[in-house]
């Protein structure tokens, strides 16, 4: 196991019960985002891919709107408490990417989720190629990526220097550089970037800020593959 799957699946309790509470709040900004944009640009009913899964919470959301859902992941951890959830009458299964990685089908999918892993890949090309190549014709790729320009990404690296997850990510982008490796991948971008994750997300009151670039750590995009 990588190091960084090996932190995922060590982490995942802590992880989800986070992702609870803010479910139990109404506060889980990020689901929330996901599956605006999905009900947006995906078919009613369609196939979806939820690469990097997690612990499911997204995926579940999706399903649970008339999505048929495929979620994956690298971290045996998280995907135990994916498989945890009342999935009952959910079109939602659940699977293990191999160490090595693996290879996705050609044209499978009306549609792809992916929050917050292209930043941990050791290549973000390969990535969004792989996307490209699973989804059918005029599919639609939803992902975040690493806000470079955060101020409080910034302050959260001084203050937490020995922060695994933040020592892990590889690819940290501006808007400008997403738009950039999206475009050479061959999508063209629908929608974007939604800021968020930052400590005002959950602030009703000052929810607004989390918009701003100098403030939410993630960037949320939505692209159509090109032809």
């Amino acid at each position: 196991m990588t190091p960084d799957n090996m932190l995922f699946t060590q982490t995942a309790s802590e992880f989800v019960a986070g992702a609870d509470r803010q479910i139990k709040e109404g506060k889980y900004v990020r689901g929330e985002l996901f599956l605006k944009a999905a009900k947006r640009f995906f078919p009613p009913g369609g196939e979806i891919l939820d690469y990097g899964c997690g612990p499911g919470r997204i995926a579940v959301l999706l399903a649970r709107s008339g999505f048929r859902v495929q979620g994956v992941d690298p971290a045996s951890g998280m995907l135990r408490e994916a498989t945890a959830q009342n999935l009952s009458g959910l079109d939602v299964g659940f699977a293990l990417i191999p160490e090595k990685g693996c290879t996705l089908p050609l044209a499978a999918f009306d549609g792809v989720v992916c929050s917050s892993v292209i930043e941990y890949v050791p290549s973000a090309t390969d990535l969004l190629a792989a996307f490209r190549h699973t989804l059918r014709p005029a599919g639609v790729l939803i992902l975040t990526y690493a806000n470079k320009l955060s101020l409080w990404r910034q302050y959260a690296r001084w203050r937490y220097p020995r922060a695994s997850h933040l020592a892990f990510q590889k690819h940290i982008w501006t808007f400008r550089q997403a738009r950039s490796e999206l475009r050479r991948a061959g999508f063209a971008l629908l929608e974007g970037p939604i800021y968020l994750e930052s400590p005002f997300d959950r602030r009703p009151l000052c929810g607004w800020l989390s918009d701003l670039a100098a403030s939410g750590t993630l960037g949320l995009v939505a692209a159509r593959r090109l032809p």
